[in-house]
């Protein structure tokens, strides 16, 4: 990627916070999508939608470009993913969670999934980790998962 590229983050206010303040400090311009419940980084042009309403969502982002896009899947549905992929003319990062195990494919995304760490007192990623593993998928557009991923049982 190069400077002054526009990325799109849905998650920016929460899980890709880091994420996004990572790609400003890049010298990206960052515009981020959340519900407005928690603040949007400082340098962070925020839309506030619930990026799951497919429709509200792309009436939201209907004057917006950007290059590229980072998507966590908590906060988005099936028909939002659908307008984000169709809009972002570079590489879309999703960002599964366990509950994605299995499904989907029929999107031309880079994927990062997300499993447990292994460790009982400390089950799920922090959003640093996330969102080291989300930029490296970014920036090289390799697959990754994140920690462990056991398909007999998806969301556990």
């Amino acid at each position: 990627m190069s400077p002054g590229r526009v990325v799109l983050v849905v998650g920016a206010s929460g899980v890709l916070r880091p994420a996004a303040e990572i790609l400003r400090d890049r010298g990206r311009v960052v515009v981020g999508v959340g519900r407005g419940v928690h603040p949007m980084p400082s340098g962070v042009a925020e839309v506030a939608v619930d990026a799951r309403d497919a429709g509200a969502l792309r009436d939201a982002i209907a004057p917006l470009r950007w290059v590229d896009a980072l998507v966590y899947s908590g906060a988005t549905s099936e028909g939002s993913l659908a307008v984000l992929q169709e809009r972002t003319p570079g590489r879309t990062v999703h960002v599964r969670t366990l509950t994605d195990v299995g499904s989907g494919g029929r999107y031309a995304l880079s994927r990062l999934q997300l499993g447990r760490t292994g460790d009982d007192a400390r089950p799920w990623h922090s959003p640093q980790e996330i969102s080291a593993a989300a930029l490296a998928v970014l920036d090289d557009g390799v697959d990754r998962v994140l920690g462990i991923v056991d398909a007999r049982r998806p969301g556990s």
